[in-house]
């Protein structure tokens, strides 16, 4: 231990505030310079490694196996602080903050959260349960002096806990990344997954699924990790790997799993000598935020592999690689210096806003790229039940920062007057030539269904910047109208794989609209209930 975080130490451990120890901490990953039979001692403040306090001892092996398998679909954000959540890693500040959830799977780190991806992770673990540990411990002569003269040295030499022992385990990870820049496929891809998520590991289900990917456009990357297991002269699986192969690599790892220590068993010295307390004078909020601490990280390993290709990916991505650097570096001062942590949480909360903020842009303008085909090609017709049509988003409640705007125009009144029919052109175009339309509405004002009808002459209305919407009337009725379109500044969504310039000119139909007018009919002049689709604008 160094001088400068042994008298932080030093002077903390004269405050009041008081934490609790438990006699035994358990599934803690098991960490280098760990032997069994060895006891190792550990510091429960520092994480650092100490002489052991006990006699070597032997354990009892486990001959008892389980074996499980378990999936976690990972769409949104919300699934990913659940997986993290529930992996271990740290216990107040016993292992290595922010080590790929814990240490378990070096896979979990590379998971891809976003608008057009998101990932699987499968796992078959097989443990020899319980622990394999010793039937009896004892210290030895020079630990037993020091604990009754001085709790605090004794402290200080050995720590406050020692590896009692470990569990042997195999573990068998894959991880499923899936994307797609159509992002309603994917999303419908993900939504018929996450009840179908135990198929992955049978060649029936692997296969649909592949297959079903495949036929939706959908790119699949796969990769796999075993832990726990020998060979025995056989070609062992290797990448590059696809559904198919993920399968027969699990079979072969069922075939040679051994299990080694994953995770140990920590036993405090109070168990041994009731001298020493289990008690430390550091308040239990501390270790609450070093375990949000290694949350925060391995969310941010997250969201930063999985930020979409952006004028500030880069340097988001270096800042979270600095903060996870000195967090490592400093983490045996984490639970004694209180200006440190909360300087790090801070730093981190700042950036994990900033990749939340750019995840949410990128998902909100694939989100109104995907509702694009949903604008209607086809003459439109009001009715009493029907004077409201909405495309795209008029408000965008998960982000503040994105600010949408609207600007509104009223037809009341014909351009064009025939014996027949009145029509109007509403022209609109954004405030500014920066900011992108994601969202119009148009409304009949007149609620007896006569109203007439609505078409859209632009190619495209979202994700441009001006197009015109033209009205008819019903037969010589006056007409009342209203287009409201919704604008946000472009400079939000600087995407090079997103829209990045208007799609297209304003005012020209596009090939598919482009439809030739047939021979005069009294039915223009005078249109039934529902218009011939067929018709030209005239």
């Amino acid at each position: 231990m160094d001088t400068q975080a042994h008298s932080l130490i030093s002077n903390t451990l004269q405050s009041s505030e008081v934490t609790s120890l438990p006699a035994y901490i358990q599934s803690i990953p098991w960490q280098d310079g760990f032997t069994v039979g060895r006891g190792n001692g550990v510091d429960a403040l520092t994480g650092y490694l100490a002489p052991s306090a006990v006699l070597p001892f032997e354990v009892k092996l486990s001959t008892t196996k389980r074996s499980r398998e378990s999936f976690q679909l990972l769409v949104n954000e919300s699934d990913l602080e659940a997986e993290i959540s529930a992996s271990v890693g740290v216990a107040f500040n016993i292992g290595q903050i922010g080590s790929s959830f814990g240490g378990s799977s070096t896979l979990r780190s590379k998971a891809k959260v976003s608008a057009t991806s998101f990932s699987i992770l499968g796992f078959y673990t097989a443990s020899f349960e319980p622990f394999d540990l010793a039937q009896r411990y004892k210290m030895t002569s020079e630990a037993i002096d020091f604990a009754e003269m001085s709790p605090g040295q004794f402290r200080e030499r050995y720590g406050d806990y020692f590896v009692a022992g470990g569990q042997r385990s195999s573990m068998f990870t894959t991880l499923l990344t899936y994307s797609s820049t159509d992002v309603l496929s994917l999303q419908s891809f993900s939504a018929r997954m996450r009840g179908r998520l135990h198929e992955l590991f049978t060649a029936e289900g692997s296969a649909n699924w592949a297959r079903t990917a495949s036929e939706a456009s959908i790119e699949v990357e796969v990769d796999v990790e075993m832990q726990g297991y020998e060979t025995d002269g056989t070609l062992t699986p290797s990448a590059p790997w696809d559904a198919s192969k993920v399968v027969e690599a699990l079979s072969w790892f069922k075939d040679h799993e051994v299990g080694v220590y994953r995770t140990a068993l920590l036993q405090h010295y109070s168990t041994l000598n009731f001298k020493l307390p289990r008690t430390i004078n550091i308040h239990s909020d501390t270790f609450g935020k070093i375990r949000r601490l290694h949350n925060l990280l391995s969310t941010l390993a997250v969201l930063a592999g999985s930020c979409p290709e952006h004028e500030d990916r880069s340097t988001l991505r270096r800042r979270g690689v600095i903060l996870r650097q000195d967090v490592e570096a400093r983490q045996e001062q984490l639970a004694v210096d209180s200006k440190m942590m909360q300087n790090f949480l801070d730093n981190g909360e700042e950036l994990l806003r900033s990749l939340q903020t750019l995840h949410r842009r990128y998902r909100f303008i694939t989100d109104v790229q995907a509702r694009v085909s949903t604008q209607p090609a086809i003459r439109i017709v009001a009715s009493k039940n029907l004077r409201h049509w909405t495309y795209g988003y008029l408000k965008y409640l998960p982000d503040s920062t994105i600010k949408i705007e609207s600007t509104s125009q009223r037809l009341t009144a014909s351009t064009t007057f025939t014996i027949f029919r009145r029509e109007g052109t509403l022209t609109y175009s954004t405030p500014e030539s920066d900011r992108l339309i994601v969202g119009w509405e148009v409304i009949s004002h007149r609620v007896d269904g006569h109203n007439g009808s609505w078409r859209r002459l632009s190619r495209n209305v979202l994700l441009d910047t001006s197009g015109s919407i033209t009205f008819r009337s019903w037969g010589l009725r006056r007409i009342d109208w209203e287009l409201v379109t919704y604008h946000v500044d472009a400079s939000l969504f600087n995407f090079s794989s997103s829209v990045s310039s208007p799609l297209n000119s304003p005012n020209v139909l596009d090939a598919q609209f482009s439809i030739p007018s047939p021979p005069l009919q009294r039915r223009d002049y005078f249109p039934t209930r529902i218009e011939d689709d067929s018709l030209s604008h005239g």
